[in-house]
């Protein structure tokens, strides 16, 4: 179906899509002066570069742009275009609707599948007409807009300067016509504003002038972001958007090279850790932090620019729970399994107990527990927005029967970036549970925010546990491991990434345990252990050992900030500061 309409709508848009303006301020429009260095000598292959997505890998790039791929090595432009259409699908609800008054979000609905078929139109005649490389004009649009045509225009500071508008943020360039226009002016217009990106306008350079200065298309990316370069560090945006090729680099090559580590992330976290060892404020003496030179070798991870070490434990949970399960039950303890509740009821029946409907029938109870973490909402409705299901990915590899695998005497967590992590588990039995595999997904909400289907993989993730601890640890080249389980889970997500522990507001005898952010391992068990004084023995929160961070309050209930999407919004940054 969707393809269909973008094959009809590629005819229409041959017979009545405006063609390129042909000037730019007065003077014709600039080409790129070498097609097959910096730009792009055969726009209509668009199956060029590597011939596949790749298995879509984060990856870290820094310094020169001799540092970064070259464009041979980038992924087809067909497998970024499909593989980037559904988050320009979903693009203004990501950014959120609004009135465009601070200079972010969007200004109305999209973008439909015919506003994909027009960009694709679009980008494919700018392209051939500006010698510029489709896929770094995808790249672009991808970073500046999400793709959303109907993007807000990004407010210059200096109110003598022209704002940044359309799907790529230019200079005083044009603004999408709105979603009630006819298709051929809404093509007309979309074509403008990549035109605007691409090739420029009267307020400032486009791709083309920068790569016609640069000579290379790193620099030229930089150019266009922040209007300056720093030639031996392109992440850093001076002013403009740091560690944009972080993304773009996603974009344009996902290949991994596990050499490649974060430079910046490393400095950050080393300089953290030297101020709260000074301050006093936390007890570090069980934890040893290992520089550059030999975090290697302390931590077998390839490339690692720094690491701590320190004791802790590890737990088969699944095993943990069913013990704790069995021993309530063989105390007489009446255990109803595959039993959801549908609802409770909103106040308590007159003699105080609370209503609770399950599939299989209904009972009256004087205390209630919302040990329901990701699920909260769907029996709690007030919880809506604080507590929010994330879907995670997680595997299992293992060695052939052959082959003894490497020892690893320690679990691990491996950071890619400030929020991009990967955690293992060793198992006895030779075995390792590795989960994260955050890279290829999270930039894309749809596939993990408020998302409860474990029915599925995540489609861009499952392949990343392929090869992991060949590519990661020192001495696991030759081990054949592979993964033989891969499957997701529903996390419960906190908007202020606190667990919420303690009564309901407004809701006597209703107590919950939920929120842990994927961080419960070491939270829940004291946290359950106070809930079990609080049910029993009729103890205060306050009288528990609880941080009172973690206590529900009306006030948390009420707020509105959501430092989940205020995080991934500063990670995944749509527009040009």
């Amino acid at each position: 179906m969707f393809l269909g309409g973008i094959a009809s709508l590629a005819i229409f848009a041959v017979c009545g899509m405006a063609a390129p303006g042909d000037i730019r301020n007065g003077t014709p429009y600039e080409l790129v002066s070498n097609p097959t260095g910096a730009g792009n000598s055969n726009n209509d292959n668009i199956y060029d570069g590597t011939g596949n997505a790749g298995t879509d890998r984060y990856n870290c790039y820094y310094g020169g742009w001799e540092n970064f791929p070259p464009s041979s090595k980038w992924v087809e432009f067909d497998a970024m275009w499909n593989y980037s259409k559904s988050a320009m699908s979903t693009s203004s609800s990501d950014l959120g609707i609004g009135s465009c008054s601070d200079g972010v979000g969007a200004f109305g609905d999209g973008d439909t599948g015919e506003q994909i078929g027009l960009i694709w139109n679009a980008i494919q005649q700018v392209a051939e007409t500006s010698f510029v490389d489709h896929r770094f004009i995808l790249a672009t649009i991808l970073q500046e807009s999400s793709g959303c045509v109907n993007v807000c225009a990004s407010t210059n500071p200096d109110p003598s300067q022209p704002d940044n508008p359309g799907l790529m943020q230019s200079d005083g360039g044009s603004t999408f016509i709105g979603n009630s226009a006819s298709d051929p002016d809404q093509q007309a217009s979309i074509t403008q504003m990549i035109i605007d990106g691409t090739q420029g306008t009267a307020d400032g350079d486009g791709l083309v002038q920068c790569i016609n200065q640069y000579g290379n298309l790193y620099e030229a990316a930089r150019c266009y972001n922040s209007g300056s370069v720093d030639r031996s560090d392109l992440n850093n945006g001076e002013g403009a958007t740091d560690s944009i090729f972080l993304d773009s680099s996603l974009r344009l090559y996902p290949e991994t090279d596990s050499g490649r580590s974060n430079e910046g992330l490393a400095a950050e976290t080393e300089a953290a850790f030297t101020e709260m060892a000074n301050s006093g404020v936390a007890n570090l003496t069980d934890v040893h932090f290992t520089k550059r030179k030999d975090a290697e070798r302390v931590s077998g991870v390839k490339g690692a620019l720094n690491c701590f070490t320190f004791t802790a434990g590890h737990i088969w949970p699944y095993k943990m729970v069913m013990h704790l399960l069995k021993g309530v039950v063989d105390k007489g303890a009446n255990l109803q399994t595959m039993t959801p509740v549908t609802h409770i009821s909103e106040k308590p029946l007159p003699d105080g107990r609370w209503l609770v409907t399950t599939e299989r029938g209904s009972v009256k109870a004087k205390k209630v527990i919302l040990a329901t973490n990701a699920y909260t909402s769907h029996v709690a409705p007030q919880f809506t927005n604080h507590i929010v299901p994330v879907r995670g990915i997680c595997s299992r590899i293992v060695v052939p029967p052959h082959k003894v695998p490497p020892f690893l005497p320690q679990t691990y967590s491996i950071r890619y970036g400030s929020s991009m992590y990967d955690y293992l588990i060793p198992r006895p039995d030779g075995s390792i549970i590795v989960g994260g595999a955050k890279p290829p997904f999270w930039s894309d909400r749809s596939h993990w925010y408020n998302n409860t289907d474990d029915s599925k993989l995540i489609e861009p993730a499952k392949s990343w546990f392929d090869g992991l601890m060949q590519r990661t640890f020192v001495g696991w080249e030759n081990s054949e491991a592979y993964p033989d389980k891969v499957w997701t889970g529903i996390m419960g997500y906190s908007s202020d990434f606190m667990p919420y522990v303690g009564e309901v507001p407004d809701k006597p005898n209703q107590i919950i345990l939920a929120g842990f952010s994927g961080h419960g391992m070491p939270l829940i068990l004291l946290c359950a252990k106070a809930i079990a004084q609080m049910v029993r023995s009729g103890t205060s929160f306050e009288e528990t050992e609880v941080p009172s961070l973690f206590k529900v309050t009306k006030e948390r209930l009420a707020s509105e900030k959501n430092e989940i999407l205020d995080g991934h919004n500063k990670e995944n940054p749509r527009a040009k500061l």
